[in-house]
């Protein structure tokens, strides 16, 4: 009967239309908020293997594509007291699923006009225009999206690296792209 449930288990996520939204808790607090990636496969074979199942945070959502072209005109970046005067919640507001947020920094610089094309993923136009400007987003461990200021007005070295700190000393730097959050689950 095991291996009866288990199946049947498997087969109501395959069958699942929608998302399967995903919360994972550590000591009483939140430390995972996303979904269950789209699944399509299921081995069964002796009842001892562990079926993998992988969790993506709210990103996964905003690779919605805008079906209609949107326009705003003197809006600012983001502003949580007037959400219908700002980008960032009208982005928001064209996903399908509702997008919580935390509490989002009030950005006042105005846009002239922002236009979105049609076939753009919200994920594309959220990033490109926060960039623009110095932010990016990302989602915490409760699932709500967050605003990170990566270009400051002032910035404080924390030291200084010149031919004195570096010899004989090895170092390398590397940059590459880095995927979205995500847990990887068994059972």
């Amino acid at each position: 009967w095991i291996l009866y449930d288990d199946f049947l288990r498997s087969l109501q996520i395959i069958n699942h239309d929608g998302h399967i939204f995903l919360s994972i808790k550590k000591d009483g607090s939140d430390y995972f908020t996303g979904i269950l990636r789209p699944w399509k496969r299921f081995t069964l074979s002796n009842g001892l293997d562990h079926q993998s199942l992988q969790g993506v945070d709210y990103t996964e959502l905003l690779e919605e594509k805008i079906e209609t072209p949107e326009s705003w005109a003197n809006y600012a970046i983001c502003d949580p007291t007037t959400p219908s005067a700002s980008v960032v919640q009208q982005v928001l507001a064209l996903c399908s699923e509702t997008i919580p947020t935390g509490s989002l920094p009030t950005i006042s610089k105005q846009i002239l006009r922002t236009r979105i094309k049609e076939g753009e993923s919200l994920k594309d136009t959220l990033t490109q225009i926060l960039w623009e400007y110095g932010w990016t987003f990302y989602f915490n461990e409760s699932g709500e999206l967050e605003l990170w200021q990566w270009n400051r007005d002032s910035i404080t070295t924390a030291g200084t690296i010149d031919q004195s700190s570096i010899n004989d000393k090895s170092f390398s730097i590397e940059i590459k792209d880095s995927p979205e959050d995500s847990v990887f689950l068994k059972y």
